[in-house]
């Protein structure tokens, strides 16, 4: 039997037809029309018009000029699981990052990127830091902050949205490239002026089982940090953090695997 007659008769034909579609979807930066998508899936048109219509009932895609996009209900649900995955780190690192802010006596973050900022879900602090820590908005422009750099440094499209994470900062594409290769180097962001919080920072990517870093945590301060002790605390408690995230991680895949 040819490759097609397989496809054709594998079990949950019409799901593979409708996760080829959103998958093409995905991958563009531009509405496709009914034939293309037909041409580009090796489906029926009259088989990807029914498809479509149900997806877009659904609002998993939208009709758009020039043929159809992604619907709204997909970023939702993926913007939802992002929030979840944060929130369960957040307490999972939670006693870690305590540790921490007793041993720098700074304010203590646990950041994500949210598009080109950076959100922090978790900050702890002094009560003399207060007025400090309230002065700041959840999000700032990633490439303005420590945690921003530390998590923009690995990522893949870096290249090519250079320009974008730049302008959010007002900062010049060049240097904030070079700034940028220079934390992947020390695997480490120091900002001895922090233009998003006015003060001083520094932070380290969270690695969680060989994966690109997805958050990162960091240590502020108004004036200026204790560079080598801060360096030390941070890298320990990072450390720990990913150790822990990673043997968590496995175990849930451990135990899903043998039920």
């Amino acid at each position: 039997m040819d490759p097609l007659s397989e496809a054709r008769n594998a079990p949950g034909g019409p799901l593979r037809k409708a996760l080829a579609l959103i998958e093409e979807l995905a991958g563009a930066d531009r509405a496709i029309s009914l034939s293309d998508l037909a041409r580009r899936c090796g489906q029926p048109k009259s088989s990807v018009h029914r498809v479509l219509g149900v997806l877009a009932d659904l609002n998993l895609v939208t009709p758009s000029e020039g043929g159809f996009v992604l619907g709204d209900h997909l970023f939702d649900i993926t913007q939802r699981s992002e929030q979840a995955r944060a929130e369960r780190l957040r307490r999972l690192f939670k006693p870690l990052l305590i540790e921490l802010q007793d041993r720098t006596r700074g304010v203590v973050a646990l950041g994500v990127l949210s598009g080109t900022q950076v959100r922090y879900v978790e900050l702890l602090y002094r009560h003399d830091l207060t007025e400090y820590v309230q002065r700041q908005p959840l999000l700032h422009p990633a490439a303005s902050t420590a945690t921003g750099r530390a998590l923009l440094a690995f990522r893949p499209d870096l290249p090519e949205r250079i320009g974008e994470f730049a302008a959010t900062a007002s900062a010049r594409p060049e240097q904030l490239m070079l700034d940028l290769r220079t934390v992947r180097e020390r695997d480490m962001a120091i900002v001895t002026k922090d233009a998003a919080h006015g003060g001083s920072a520094m932070a380290v990517p969270v690695r969680i089982g060989g994966q690109m870093p997805y958050v990162a945590i960091g240590v502020a301060c108004p004036g200026q940090l204790d560079l080598p002790r801060t360096t030390i605390a941070l890298r320990r408690v990072a450390t720990m953090a990913a150790a822990l995230a990673t043997t968590r991680l496995t175990g849930m895949t451990s135990d899903r695997g043998a039920s």
